[in-house]
């Protein structure tokens, strides 16, 4: 499922689960050969099931946004997996206050902090680090040593292009929510350029028989390197945003009186 065509891929995501089920999947993946694969998964599953909650309703089935709204509930109260709360707080930032999440699910003080986070992340090139990539031309063996034949390499380039150079381009405007909800793409654009390569480079004229491959592990290993460096640099905004280690100890006291 983790490395299969993105229609299937969509069909898992959209399925229901379970917060439990997630993360036991998280768990049981740590320090494996599918830890990758499947973070990339949840992390597709949050952008997808959270896309489109930007109104004050919803009359589709929300039953997959109940349980990214409960993951996020789940991964804040320890900082054990900066990864993944940095991608949900990400996505959650990108709704907006008018959002029926925020005023059903969110507390007073999450909607601080998402508040904070939203006025921080204006200008979200100048706030992170993390985001150079998004200005440049992939640099890896795969481009660098001509991986591929001069029929492909152009359909790889032009695929990094659209999914994720025109995304740091749209960066920088100043407007409130914009630089947050383009980056809250790139879960689910990191599967589309993975999908659009492979069918292009399906069709390679076959002059170099290495083309045929799918898309080498090791450009999606960057990819997905420069995400997780990404969420990990959001989960950090948060702790500070949060107060987290004040936070933590004043949780830790009030359990300690019970």
């Amino acid at each position: 499922m983790f490395t299969g065509h993105l229609d299937t891929f969509t069909k898992s995501a959209s399925r229901k689960w379970s917060t439990d089920a997630l993360i036991r999947l998280r768990a049981l993946s740590r320090n494996t050969a599918l830890e990758r694969p499947v973070m990339s998964f949840i992390q597709y599953f949050i952008s997808t099931n959270l896309e489109g909650m930007t109104g004050s309703t919803y009359s589709g089935d929300s039953c997959n946004a109940y349980v990214c709204v409960n993951l996020y509930n789940a991964v804040k109260r320890q900082f054990v997996d900066p990864v993944l709360l940095g991608c949900i707080f990400f996505k959650l930032s990108s709704l907006g206050h008018r959002s029926w999440i925020w005023s059903q699910f969110m507390t007073r003080r999450d909607k601080a902090i998402l508040y904070a986070a939203q006025a921080q992340f204006v200008d979200a090139a100048a706030e992170l680090q993390s985001l150079e990539w998004l200005a440049v031309d992939p640099i890896c063996r795969e481009i660098t040593e001509d991986y591929w034949c001069d029929t492909c390499q152009p359909k790889v380039t032009a695929a990094w292009k659209r999914y994720f150079r025109e995304l740091g381009q749209g960066l920088g405007s100043n407007l409130p929510l914009k630089d947050v909800s383009i980056l809250s793409q790139v879960a689910s654009n990191r599967w589309r350029f993975y999908e659009e390569c492979t069918a292009g480079l399906a069709q390679c004229c076959g002059f170099r028989g290495w083309c045929f491959l799918p898309l080498p592990d090791g450009m999606l290993s960057m990819i997905d390197k420069n995400i997780r460096e990404l969420y990990e640099e959001v989960a950090f905004v948060y702790r500070e945003l949060a107060g987290y280690d004040k936070y933590a100890i004043a949780c830790s006291e009030s359990t300690d009186l019970l």
